[in-house]
């Protein structure tokens, strides 16, 4: 009778102990587009009186919340309403739900009252052709292995590259190295592990999920301030470290194992820290799996991420971000391969691949409150080796060697201005190239070497602005490029126009239409190529054009759905 009573008193205590631990919080902040705290802006769980407001810092806290999934909707005077659908509360280790709000723009002085129902949005500049997927969304998509690329695939106009094993973006039947990715504004040339020189993609993503907190696909009207994109542009933007608390997340998935730290730096005894960090490593066990299936091929990868977050004042912030890969593919010797296994263990390639990016960004507001500028100082590079060996189970015998290197320099300007329901936004971007090639083959007494360094740079400019009460939003944009390597291509011939339209027919329908012009410089593999007297042959090359057309009528079904058709 004892033992039972004493069973039943640990049992209650566990029970007690389990149900306490599945309430928690909801936190985060609430700005609005130029990052100004919207003080009082009040944040709750749809379908609830479960809320709570900013305070002073933009910061907001909803206690005692039970595990789930929830929308969570942000609201303030002035300003467009804003939900995050189905958020997952967890036990422990939640990010920080943050909000950035537009204001509400109309033609006549009267307040007006729309349906409390959020309405699927747009980017004004590119109305057609875009979609956004939360964190949540990138981290529960089935088949997406939490990897942002293999789940961009599946979008409409997406397509993967032929046998489906590579993270090849083919939009519309484009190349693959048509599309450009960013970082919180810095530009990435690969997001994939053992990438492939003058493409894009690779097989396995090397962006940490836990990192992002939404990510952007625009398949046609990119923003002028984008450059060298002819399919499309993914932006991605990554959360901002906690500077409140520290927490730890630890995720295994099916070929790796990643751990993200998250928190404040130099808090002290202070509620809220003015720095921040976000740092994740991840390791591949790839080997060990073909080893266990008897496969002879070993790819092994790591890779890093972090962000570092400093809020000078009110007006002035910096964010230092950087993503980088070490990647080995090698193979190993088994008694037990078959005559298809062995063959392969005696062509496979040894490869040897980094890459790293890093980038630091200046956000200043203008004291006006009217006007933001960005500035940011970024630096990528890729070392490739490709070698292959007579003797691969030695590694002896090397008989072809090809080693590739690139590096890009880079910096981008862009100022913001608002007025009046008027957005404009202008810059300029200067980048300086690096590329290097030698490749030997030993077979054929072949030896090639290459080398080359140029600037490029180009200027852009976007306005938009909504007429007769919001129900027609117009955006024009321009931008031109140039290089110092090239023979005729200069900024007077590389002008390219966008137009962006839609008009609200009604509450519900929709008609979008744009039109572009876009170039794009040739890969460095074609410009570095020399002939057989060892002389440039491609400075005359062009750069790549692509125009497009797009009109398509969409129909709003709900706060979070929408059935578009387009016509290219």
């Amino acid at each position: 009778m004892r033992l039972t009573k004493i069973l039943l008193l640990f049992l209650g205590i566990f029970t007690w102990q389990f149900a306490s631990a599945q309430t928690t919080n909801i936190e985060g902040y609430v700005k609005d587009i130029k990052g100004l705290t919207l003080i009082g802006a009040t944040v709750f769980i749809e379908g609830t009186t479960t809320g709570a407001s900013a305070d002073v810092n933009g910061f907001y806290f909803i206690e005692n919340v039970e595990v789930g999934s929830y929308n969570l909707v942000a609201t303030y005077i002035g300003f467009q309403r804003q939900t995050k659908f189905n958020i997952i509360v967890k036990s422990a280790g939640n990010q920080l739900y943050n909000f950035i709000l537009e204001e509400q723009t109309t033609d006549v002085g009267e307040v007006v009252i729309t349906s409390e129902k959020s309405k699927v949005s747009r980017p004004k500049e590119t109305p057609l052709s875009t979609q956004k997927l939360s964190a949540n969304e990138l981290a529960t998509y089935p088949g997406g292995n939490n990897d942002v690329v293999r789940v961009a695939q599946s979008l409409p106009g997406v397509s993967p590259s032929v046998g489906g094993f590579r993270n090849d973006l083919i939009i519309r039947g484009g190349a693959s190295n048509e599309s450009v990715y960013y970082l919180d504004g810095v530009e990435i040339p690969n997001i994939n592990h053992f990438s492939t020189q003058g493409a894009g993609g690779g097989p396995v993503g090397l962006l940490n999920v836990s990192f992002i907190d939404n990510v952007t696909l625009s398949s046609s009207a990119f923003g002028a301030q984008y450059d060298n994109p002819l399919s499309g542009v993914l932006q991605f933007e990554q959360r901002t470290g906690n500077t409140r608390k520290l927490s730890t997340n630890l995720r295994v998935s099916a070929s790796e194992t990643a751990i993200t730290l998250n928190g404040p730096l130099f808090k002290g005894d202070k509620e809220e820290s003015k720095t921040s960090f976000i740092v994740s490593g991840r390791r591949s066990y790839l080997q060990y799996l073909f080893s266990l299936i008897g496969l002879p091929i070993r790819p092994d990868y790591y890779d890093y991420q972090y962000k570092l977050t400093h809020k000078i004042n009110a007006y002035n912030t910096l964010n230092l971000i950087g993503v980088g890969s070490i990647d080995n593919f090698t193979v190993a010797s088994s008694d037990d391969l078959d005559i298809d296994g062995q063959a392969t263990f005696e062509q496979v390639p040894f490869i040897e691949q980094n890459s790293n990016v890093i980038g630091l960004s200046w956000k200043k507001l203008f004291r006006n409150e009217n006007a933001f500028m960005t500035t940011t100082l970024s630096n990528n590079f890729l070392v490739n080796d490709f070698s292959r060996y007579r003797d691969n189970k030695n590694k002896e015998g090397r008989f072809f060697n090809n080693d590739s290197r690139e590096m890009e320099t880079k910096l981008r300007y862009a100022y913001n201005y608002f007025n009046n329901g008027w957005k404009w936004v202008a810059g300029f971007n200067i980048q300086r190239s690096d590329y290097s090639n030698k490749t030997e083959d030993l077979n054929r007494g072949f030896l090639y070497e290459t080398e080359i360094d140029f600037m490029k740079y180009g200027l852009f400019s976007n306005v938009t602005k909504s007429f007769f009460e919001s129900r027609l939003d117009v955006s024009f944009g321009i931008r031109a490029d140039g290089d110092s390597f090239t023979e005729d291509n200069n900024l007077g011939q590389t002008i390219s126009p966008r137009l962006g339209l839609s008009y609200s027919i009604t509450e519900k329908w929709k008609v979008n239409g744009t039109v572009g012009r876009y170039y794009k410089i040739a890969p460095y593999t074609i410009l570095g190529f020399r002939d057989q007297n060892g002389q440039l042959a491609n400075r005359s090359a062009d750069y790549t054009r692509s125009d497009h057309y797009v009109i398509g009528i969409e129909r709003i079904l709900g706060p979070a759905s929408n059935l578009s058709l387009i016509h290219i």
